[in-house]
């Protein structure tokens, strides 16, 4: 019989939906608009009769759009439609559309702690959907209980930097029949994230036919959020003998990914060449191609291999501990017990920290002067400005606990250079000529001895179109646009390193260092190709498509445009 859906416990009131923002947040749930549950369920669902699953239904659009699919390939039945949710109130709100699916094939519990079985006799054709996206240090206790649960059954433990949609992408495949299909709305992250790594392996393993699309349009702006979407598909289940054919690339909005899924689902694997497992489209496959056979120059080498690159220090409370010089002059407290250390990049703009910088930022009443007061301390000043933070608020706060005494935190580990990694334009090596320190803001770059490479060399080469471009392919796109790389990204990051004179490097280190100062960072990037690329005309060749493309690139990455379901 064909019933309304109804949860076995207590329902929120009408009166409480929508489901708030706050609500939708601990839930991880951002729900996917109609426009995009259409064009997914159209492709997902090939015959009236498919087994289909939603395992986190939540705003019930992908439901709606897996019905309206059904009745359009020539069947009213909605009986081989299964779903899951751990929210009371997604059923209320399923209620609410008059799907009329059938109640017993819906469970009001945690997918995790759900096995193929006790939805239907046989697994799915197709899993659909957008798994919620909640880190673990952000679950309750009842979800991190049915993760310690899965992980035990499945004898599989991830890093516990992981989302939740890991665990349920993880699950989702052991619905899925031989042939199967997944039609999958994830974060960006699921590319670049070290904690998916083993994820997207078991992805190229197990399907025929894999694509990934980004979509630039920010789809669940609406939902609070702006998250990128990448769009998973993958046909063919189960065909474990060799890697899938893999497909990616960057779609501008709704209408162009309706025509990348019909010409990649008609299309042959020659048609359609397979791309690099760790491109996804950021760059086409001829540019891709062209890159990797850059690398191997001789005269190209790794951030990692020259330099450690680790994070700042840590403060607890950066705002207490770094103010502006004039401000703690006016509590009494001298340059005896202050550390000049560097302020945010926005004040920093260079390629270099000079003396005149640390001058014009006292000057300017920059926060860039850090308490650097001894556990001891007598100075009457240091101790009465201390006392007015309060041994609550001390005791309160993680980070002190970690150190034999609270307001000590700078450790004399002085770098070399500041590395820039999270930023709109693309990464910067900062060389420290004043002997500073860092927050976790920067990281912190300490060359390796003997490398007998000019470290004036490395910061202009790091601002070549070649290696910003690999930054793009390296890096994590965030909400705002900002691209943000991880200490072990910054470490991969190639540099072509020519043999110049000392006297070549100064003068065009010091023309790229202005032209960053005066904002003007295309000229400074162009200035570093020239002068980096000028003895090699296999790189030169190459330039004009390596800039196309990053320009590209930059402009999908930070482009913010909303969705319309009109």
């Amino acid at each position: 019989m064909t019933l309304a859906v109804h949860a076995q416990r207590s329902i929120p009131s009408a009166e409480e939906r929508p489901v708030s923002l706050a609500r939708k947040r601990e839930l991880g749930a951002f729900y996917t608009p109609p426009s995009v549950t259409k064009i997914l369920c159209d492709w997902a669902i090939r015959t009236p009769s498919d087994v289909l699953l939603e395992p986190s239904f939540g705003g019930c659009n992908f439901l709606e759009a897996s019905v309206r699919r059904v009745q359009e390939l020539g069947s009213d039945s909605t009986e081989t439609i299964y779903g899951c949710d751990i929210d009371p109130a997604a059923f209320e709100m399923l209620n609410d559309r008059k799907l009329k699916l059938h109640a017993e094939n819906f469970k009001l519990k945690n997918f995790l702690l759900i096995d193929s079985n006790e939805l239907s006799a046989e697994k799915a054709d197709a899993v659909i959907g957008n798994p919620p996206y909640v880190r673990y240090s952000k679950l309750d206790e009842a979800q991190r209980a049915a993760i310690h649960i899965w992980e035990q059954k499945y004898n599989l433990k991830l890093n516990r930097r992981a989302s939740l949609w890991t665990y349920f992408s993880y699950h989702a495949l052991h619905f899925l029949k031989n042939g199967g299909r997944i039609a999958w709305v994830l974060p960006v992250s699921f590319m670049t994230a070290q904690y998916a790594a083993g994820l997207r392996e078991l992805f190229f393993k197990s399907f025929k036919k894999l694509a990934f699309f980004t979509l630039t349009e920010r789809i669940f702006l609406l939902e609070g959020t702006e998250e990128r979407a990448l769009i998973v598909l993958g046909d063919g289940f189960g065909y474990n003998s060799q890697d899938a054919h893999i497909t990616s690339s960057y779609v501008d909005n709704l209408s162009e990914l309706y025509i990348e899924i019909e010409k990649w689902t008609v299309s042959s694997n020659e048609d359609y060449p397979s791309n690099s497992k760790s491109n996804f489209g950021i760059v086409s496959a001829i540019v891709e191609s062209s890159i990797s056979r850059l690398k191997l120059d001789p005269l190209v080498k790794e951030l990692g291999e020259l330099s450690d690159v680790g994070i700042g220090v840590v403060t607890g409370d950066a705002k207490f501990f770094i103010r502006p010089h004039a401000h703690w002059r006016a509590d009494g407290i001298g340059n005896s017990h202050l550390t000049y250390i560097l302020p945010k990049s926005r004040f920093v703009t260079g390629l270099e920290v000079s003396t005149s910088d640390r001058e014009r930022h006292k000057e300017m009443d920059v926060p860039c002067f850090a308490l650097d007061a001894p556990s001891n301390t007598k100075s009457e000043p240091v101790l009465k400005y201390l006392s007015g933070y309060g041994n609550s608020n001390i005791k309160a706060n993680a980070t002190f606990a970690k150190r034999g005494c609270w307001f000590r935190f700078l450790d004399g580990r002085i770098p070399d250079a500041f590395f820039v990694f999270m930023t709109h334009n693309g990464p910067r090596v900062i060389l420290n000529s004043v002997h500073a320190n860092t927050t976790n803001g920067f990281y912190r770059v300490n060359f390796k001895p003997n490398i007998n490479i000019s470290f004036r060399l490395i910061a202009i080469s790091l601002q070549t179109t070649f290696t910003q471009l690999e930054a793009e392919k390296l890096g994590r796109p965030r909400g705002s646009g900002a691209l943000k790389l991880e200490p072990c990204d910054a470490k991969l990051l190639p540099l072509y390193l020519p043999h110049k004179t000392e006297v070549e490097i100064e003068h065009a280190f010091s023309i790229i260092d202005r032209h960053m100062r005066e904002g003007n960072e295309e000229h400074a990037r162009t200035a570093a190709d020239q002068f980096i690329f000028s003895g090699s005309s296999v790189f030169r060749k190459e330039i004009p498509h390596l800039t196309q493309s990053l320009m590209i690139a930059r402009k999908r990455r930070i482009r913010n445009k909303e969705v319309s379901d009109d």
